[in-house]
């Protein structure tokens, strides 16, 4: 997070005009992100058993149902690590300007989307979240309750109007 610049709990607008946040990442998104990486990868270890059972080789069957198994456990090890750490609460910062919406990781990490490339906005009314999406990728904005529907207003002004809009 840029050590500079104080990132409130309300979305607060700046004296240089920019309005700035963090938000709390739902532990319902994070356990949905995780329910998908063991389903993902589950779905690859059947698939190579099955290839392994099409071969007829029992050594080989063994081989890959043990290192299936074994990854299947590294992935449950840290699919338990990513939900404890949701439960301590995740924060990311967010700032809204005339140009960009920016998302402000911790370090040196930070994505900026120009509202003239947003290609869709998705609002997620009940979790809070506001998903845009460019061409190559998509940004989660996660917004107090209070202060929603400013944010989500914030948004819909700056986007272009050939963005489409889907309330979910």
């Amino acid at each position: 997070m840029d050590t500079k610049v104080k990132y409130p709990d309300r979305v607060t607008k700046g004296e240089d005009g920019v309005w700035r946040w963090t938000g709390v990442i739902s532990r319902a998104e994070n356990r949905h992100a995780i329910s998908v990486t063991l389903k993902v990868v589950g779905a690859m270890c059947l698939f190579l058993i099955g290839l392994s059972a099409s071969m007829r080789d029992r050594q080989m069957l063994l081989v890959t149902v043990l290192a299936c198994g074994g990854v299947m456990a590294v992935a449950g090890a840290v699919c338990a690590v990513a939900d404890r750490m949701a439960a301590n609460g995740r924060y990311q910062a967010f700032e809204i300007t005339d140009d960009h919406m920016r998302w402000v990781g911790v370090g040196r990490t930070d994505f900026r989307y120009s509202w003239r490339s947003i290609r869709s906005v998705r609002i997620f009314e009940e979790e809070d979240v506001i998903e845009i999406r460019q061409l190559l990728g998509v940004m989660q904005i996660y917004v107090p309750h209070e202060d929603f529907a400013l944010v989500k207003d914030l948004i819909l002004a700056r986007v272009s109007g050939s963005a489409d809009v889907e309330y979910v």
